[in-house]
């Protein structure tokens, strides 16, 4: 039996559980949630009195998902995947010691219905500061993201340190750094949503597009919760978030700690590509090697072991800014 102060996660709640919930509430009082009401009003009593404030439809712009406010360390700011939610991260601050609070960075258009209103990622690296400045306006910054959110973490941070800011911690959890290739996939859509995504798979001649989606948006399940539409528009987030993350230029200067999470099962030139990227521009990169392919790396058993690696890389960033305090 579910009481009035059970929350979400206390009853197994996990990122397809979210969606479920997302879309049955809009389907039933016709009022439109986030991913950011479920953290910040978890228990049943509290949802329900946020439905009440409102039966039509919102449109919060703001992109910063509070996934753990508690701690009286540095903040974590997680930049989500090319899908371009961040209730993938779930499973990882599960089994995360993560000492101070985590925000996630989301696209905007995921929650409220519409599509991908940033389609560089310049542009959406600096939406993103904005919102993590608004939340901590000083250094010194931590920062990390899985595959695309790494890149975007890292565009942020040359953005910081060429400001003069400090970046305590960049983490990059397989991310894929390459050559900048135009790919034009953002117009001429219709209804349907797939003559984008098959342009897309075209354009990169990569047969394999189309199967990490459907692993990486776990759509055997999502299509029990979403209809025809809203599964159409995913499709056209992920492959504008596949063509943003393509044309992006890699790193020039980038001075910072950066840790590389790299799947054991992926091919090592990807790995080693992006790291040698990353020192050529300047960072001084540490390689982690994680158990499971690009996704499974993120879910149980392998996410407890990229866990334990983030959470003590995490406290030695706050060890060293404690020691470099004191001085």
């Amino acid at each position: 039996r579910v009481g009035r102060d059970d929350t979400f996660f206390d009853l197994g709640g996990n990122s397809l559980g979210a969606v479920r919930l997302v879309h049955a509430i809009h389907a039933a009082f016709g009022v439109r949630i986030g991913v950011r009401d479920i953290f910040e009003a978890p228990d049943l009593a509290s949802m329900a009195r946020r439905l009440d404030d409102t039966t039509e439809d919102r449109n919060d712009v703001s992109c910063l998902v509070p996934l753990r406010e508690a701690g009286e360390e540095t903040p974590l700011f997680l930049i989500h995947p090319v899908g371009g939610a961040v209730l993938c991260y779930m499973p990882l601050l599960q089994a995360a010691d993560i000492g101070g609070p985590v925000y996630g960075l989301q696209r905007e258009g995921i929650d409220d219905g519409g599509e991908a209103r940033y389609l560089e990622l310049a542009d959406m690296a600096e939406r993103y500061l904005a919102e993590i400045r608004a939340r901590q306006p000083a250094g010194p910054y931590r920062l990390a993201g899985w595959s695309m959110g790494g890149v975007i973490a890292a565009t942020i941070a040359e953005t910081l340190l060429a400001e003069g800011e400090q970046v305590a911690f960049l983490g990059m959890i397989d991310s894929r750094f390459r050559a900048a290739v135009g790919i034009d996939v953002a117009d001429g859509d219709d209804a349907g949503g797939a003559p984008m995504f098959e342009r897309l798979c075209a354009a990169l001649d990569d047969p394999q597009v189309r199967d990490a989606f459907d692993s990486s948006q776990q759509l055997t399940g999502m299509a029990k919760a979403l209809d025809d539409g809203e599964m159409a528009r995913i499709r056209r987030i992920h492959a504008a978030g596949i063509a943003a993350a393509r044309a992006h230029a890699p790193p020039r200067r980038l001075a910072v700690r950066a840790v590389y999470y790299a799947a054991e099962s992926n091919a090592p030139d990807v790995r080693e590509t992006s790291v040698a990227l990353l020192r050529a521009a300047g960072a001084r990169v540490d390689v982690r090697m994680v158990p499971g392919t690009h996704h499974s790396m993120m879910l149980s058993p392998n996410v407890d072991a990229l866990a334990a690696l983030l959470s003590a890389d995490l406290a030695a960033t706050q060890d060293d800014n404690t020691q470099e305090n004191r001085r």
